[in-house]
């Protein structure tokens, strides 16, 4: 089956259009149509970023949450409270999201999966300075997805280690590559993988600069050229689309109320997680999940 063909029929499909009739309009056989999207030939790939497993608002699966303590004695166990409740709403969300998106294909883990050790704070933020309970988190988490393929970047070494790179751990677990900027061929179409973006007041813009870098590298071939660019590190959620380019700010993982972000920072960030299905003449469709959670709601007194 040509390439053109092959087209056509996956758009139809997309369009939702039955199989027989895809058929009639094309003037193939109904079997060349059900060939040319077999089972597993859709990838659904899950970006996964930001978890900040180890921070008191990041991903937490049940065995580490805080307990509620019902009537406060003080300020501090009234805040705890606060990260307890945060810790289970967050978890709920991924967990019931996941299954929504499952069956998994692959996923794409794209940096700061940990927390670190938090000294810019005094570790006053974490549920555990050790960084190997806060990789054992991670790998809890990821574990969720059930996914058979994993590849990995590495996030910022303040969270993931300056002088160690505590997220190979994680990579050693689901026996995976991991690097400082990964790309991968999903159906003919080129993901390009890496953590850190800059830090703009409109979003789309840095999507636009990872853009235009990979296409400056990519003319002299010293990169390829990327039909998806996935970008983390802002928390900020955000999908542009480009002539032949879909780029992607992943939201987080990390629930809103670090110190940082509650105390010296305004913009909105995003809890959520986004998965792309890669059709077999890659095209690629998105499916976004922004959470709305009753921790990232306040009230007057």
């Amino acid at each position: 089956m040509d390439n053109t063909t092959l087209k056509k029929i996956c758009q139809l499909l997309r369009m939702g259009v039955m199989k027989t009739e895809v058929a009639k309009r094309l003037g193939i056989h109904v079997s060349s149509v059900k060939r040319a999207v077999r089972k597993g030939q859709i990838k659904r790939v899950l970006l996964f970023a930001d978890s900040h497993c180890g921070s008191e608002v990041g991903l937490t699966p049940p065995s580490y949450q805080y307990n509620y303590i019902a009537n406060p004695p003080s300020e501090e166990v009234r805040i705890r409270n606060k990260w307890a409740k945060a810790q289970k709403e967050g978890w709920d969300w991924y967990i019931k999201t996941l299954e929504i998106l499952k069956p998994i294909d692959m996923c794409f883990i794209n940096g700061d999966a940990i927390d670190g050790t938090g000294h810019r704070s005094g570790g006053t933020e974490l549920i555990t300075s050790d960084r190997k309970q806060q990789v054992a988190m991670a790998v809890e988490c990821i574990e969720q997805v059930k996914s058979p393929y994993h590849v990995m970047v590495f996030g910022t070494p303040y969270h993931t280690g300056n002088s160690e790179d505590f997220e190979l751990d994680i990579a050693h677990h689901f026996d995976c590559k991991i690097g400082g900027h990964e790309w991968e061929s999903i159906n003919g179409c080129v993901f390009d993988l890496k953590h850190k973006q800059s830090n703009t007041i409109n979003p789309a813009t840095s999507l636009f600069n990872e853009i235009r870098d990979n296409r400056e590298w990519a003319a002299v071939q010293e990169q390829p050229k990327a039909d998806v660019l996935v970008r983390s590190h802002t928390h900020r959620f955000c999908l542009l689309r480009i002539e032949d380019t879909l780029a992607i700010s992943t939201a987080a993982l990390q629930l809103y109320g670090t110190k940082f972000g509650a105390r010296q920072c305004s913009r909105k960030v995003q809890f959520g997680l986004v998965a792309l299905d890669v059709w077999p003449d890659g095209e690629v469709v998105e499916h976004v999940h922004i959470a709305r959670l009753a921790s990232h709601t306040t009230h007057t007194n």
